[in-house]
C-alpha cells in the first residue's frame, strides 16, 4: 500500500532532519502562503503525488563547517533512494539551501 503525501512527507522529514550537517528543514514563502493546504506541516519537505509519479523539495539550513552543495546533494540522493525503498517513481527531487547556521553540531 501506498503511503500518503502526508505520511510520506513526515517520513522524509526525519531523513532530512537525521542528516549530519543539516540545521533543520526551513519554512519557503510558498509553504508559508498554505501551511496546512495539504495537511502537512509547515516545516516538512513538499510532497507532491502525480498519480504515481512523486515530486519532493525540501528547503534547509547547513550547520556551519559542512559544504551546502555537499549536503544537498546528499540529501538529494537519500531522498531518491527513500522513494524507491516505497516503491515510489521520483520526479523532480529539489533541495534548497536557504541558510547556513552558525550553531555547533550537536
Amino acid at each position: 500500500m501506498r503511503p500518503t503525501p502526508a505520511a510520506l512527507a513526515a517520513h522524509l522529514s526525519e531523513l532530512v532532519t537525521g542528516t549530519p550537517g543539516v540545521a533543520r528543514i526551513e519554512p519557503s514563502l510558498r509553504a508559508g502562503a498554505h501551511p496546512f493546504a495539504d495537511g502537512v506541516p509547515f516545516r516538512s519537505a513538499r510532497v507532491v503525488d502525480h498519480y504515481g509519479v512523486v515530486d519532493v523539495e525540501v528547503d534547509v539550513s547547513v550547520r556551519a563547517g559542512h559544504q551546502a552543495r555537499v549536503i544537498a546533494r546528499t540529501l538529494r540522493l537519500r531522498l531518491l533512494h527513500a522513494l524507491e525503498e516505497q516503491g515510489l517513481v521520483a520526479g523532480s527531487v529539489v533541495v534548497n539551501v536557504l541558510s547556513i547556521d552558525r550553531t555547533p553540531d550537536a
